[in-house]
């Protein structure tokens, strides 16, 4: 996708096609992981007056992302007394009580729709096979289609994080992301775009939800997408691969989004309902 969008001003300049309105060609940091987006909220905090965007992703050629998933994450850090496991024996231990949070974790009930779900994706603690654990952290990853349910289902979270702590058992909770859940309609402006794109190139689009870029513009009531540029299998596996036959596709794909969507934008005709955090 890096090498896709570096090649956009080529693209258009071999074309000789001149956009109808500028056009912001950038790379940022922070999509994946606990990086909360950070990229994409500076490329908007300091770019105000974009009125659409296309977000890009390696894979999935034919998806079209149009609703973000929103996220929250939690740090949730156990701290006891510590000690030797025979001398001190019946000392609680930090890893024992985050443990059972991760058990209580499990009963939440999660509704099916909208799709909500849990998952704790890092545990970490203690000092050796022979000392009860002074501390423990775990990291979880709630995330739903609906800014309500993902509330909701967080304060599930934060509520059995708090029923674990004990006199000598210290429950310190950190929020480490907070990602916003967005969508925008498929059956006008942006997504409507790249529908009639893929179909031209020969492809059925599907429109799909995900936690991309996009996001955070659709949060803000920018237009926003995410396309996928080809195909690949392994997504985030250390034997991620990507197949390059579609890439050009791909790569037509882009452009046409983008000339199409500047073209409508000069015209003042790219006609949606506004963009919206998802409820």
């Amino acid at each position: 996708s890096i090498a896709a969008v570096a090649l956009v001003h080529e693209a258009f300049l071999r074309l000789g096609w001149q956009p109808a309105v500028d056009v912001l060609v950038t790379g940022n940091v922070g999509e994946e992981g606990l990086g909360d987006l950070r990229g994409i909220r500076a490329v908007l905090d300091a770019h105000p007056d974009i009125c659409a965007a296309i977000a890009i992703e390696g894979h999935t050629l034919g998806r079209i992302t149009h609703q973000g998933v929103g996220s929250r994450r939690f740090r949730v850090t156990l701290t006891g007394p510590g000690g030797h496991s025979w001398g001190d024996a019946g000392r609680p231990s930090a890893i024992h009580a985050a443990a059972r949070l991760v058990a209580r974790l499990d009963t939440i009930r999660l509704p099916k729709q909208p799709k909500t779900t849990l998952n704790v994706g890092l545990i970490q603690g203690g000092i050796s096979v022979n000392t009860i654990a002074p501390e423990a952290t775990i990291t979880i990853d709630v995330r739903s289609v609906e800014t309500d349910a993902l509330v909701e289902t967080s304060r599930e979270v934060v509520r059995a994080a708090r029923d674990i702590e004990t006199a000598d058992i210290h429950v310190e909770i950190e929020i480490v992301g907070d990602r916003p859940a967005g969508r925008v309609p498929v059956d006008g402006g942006v997504v409507a775009i790249g529908i009639d794109v893929l179909k031209r190139l020969g492809i059925d689009a599907v429109c799909d939800a995900s936690s991309t870029d996009a996001n955070i513009p659709m949060s803000r009531g920018v237009p926003a997408m995410c396309i996928g540029l080809a195909h690949g299998g392994n997504v985030h596996r250390i034997d991620e691969y990507i197949v390059l036959d579609h890439l050009q596709t791909g790569l037509a794909q882009l452009i046409l989004v983008t000339r199409v969507i500047a073209e409508k934008l000069r015209a003042d005709t790219l006609t949606e309902a506004p963009a919206r955090s998802a409820r």
